[in-house]
């Protein structure tokens, strides 16, 4: 997978500037390694990078909290600032890139049939 085509699109999706992404190339690395035991066509590629880019996103808004509504008060001035629903809108991204890739995810977990 391409890191720069991943930086590229958390650059689109997310609130993050791309010297900012700089900061996140080692969390877009971690999450690009449990896909680099095989080789993908030319779209899962494109499908993988968009949902590294969307997990990368979710992680960061969680580490930023974004959700949060932040206000004070100035003697009779009150002022409330809410940057919406950052963390909800990083998940349902993230939640609708794994649909694109279910078919790609492997199930690591193994289970005895018999003792």
């Amino acid at each position: 997978m391409d890191t720069l085509r991943i930086a590229d699109v958390l650059c689109t999706i997310g609130s993050v500037s791309l010297d900012e992404v700089q900061r996140y190339m080692s969390l877009i690395e971690l999450n690009c390694a449990e896909f680099s035991d095989r080789e993908y066509n030319e779209a899962d590629t494109a499908l993988l990078e968009y949902y590294v880019a969307a997990k990368t996103n979710y992680q960061i808004a969680l580490a930023r909290n974004d959700g949060e509504i932040s206000s004070f008060s100035a003697g009779d001035v009150k002022v409330t600032a809410s940057s919406g629903n950052a963390i909800q809108n990083a998940k349902a991204l993230y939640e609708s890139a794994y649909s694109g890739i279910s078919h790609l995810a492997k199930d690591r977990g193994f289970c005895f049939m018999e003792v």
